[in-house]
C-alpha cells in the first residue's frame, strides 16, 4: 500500500468510524468542500505581491498547512468516493504533460502546449 493509499484510506477510516458516510457520500457536495477550502486558501495571499506571498508562508505557515491539509483531505475524500487511485491517476497525468510539453519543445517558453 502506497503513502497516498494509506492516507486515503485514514479518510474513508475516519469517516466510517464516526458514521458520516451518509454525510459524506456525494462527490458533488466534497467538490464545493474543495472550492471553499481552496478559496481560504487563496484569501491568506490575497492582494500580495510575490514577495509578500512569500513572506505570508512563513508568518502565516500554521494556517496554510491548515487549509492544504483541508484541501488533500477533501481530495482523498473524493477518490475515495469515486474508486480513483489518485497516485495512478497523478502519473497518468504527469505521463500526459510531459508528452504535451516536451523539454526540448518549452524549455524556459511559458506557452500552452497548441500555441507554439
Amino acid at each position: 500500500m502506497t503513502e497516498l493509499q494509506k492516507l486515503q484510506k485514514q479518510v474513508a477510516d475516519f469517516i466510517k468510524e464516526r458514521d458520516w458516510t451518509q454525510f459524506h457520500e456525494d462527490p458533488k457536495n466534497t467538490l464545493i468542500a474543495l472550492g471553499a477550502e481552496v478559496g481560504e486558501l487563496m484569501e491568506i495571499y490575497r492582494f500580495t505581491t510575490v514577495e509578500e506571498a512569500r513572506q505570508r508562508a512563513k508568518t502565516r505557515q500554521t494556517d496554510v498547512e491548515d487549509e492544504i491539509g483541508d484541501i488533500l483531505y477533501l481530495i482523498l475524500m473524493f477518490c475515495e468516493q469515486n474508486g480513483i487511485d489518485l497516485e495512478r491517476a497523478f502519473q497518468q497525468k504527469a505521463k500526459k504533460r510531459a508528452e504535451k510539453y516536451p523539454i526540448e519543445k518549452f524549455k524556459g517558453i511559458n506557452a500552452k502546449y497548441n500555441a507554439l
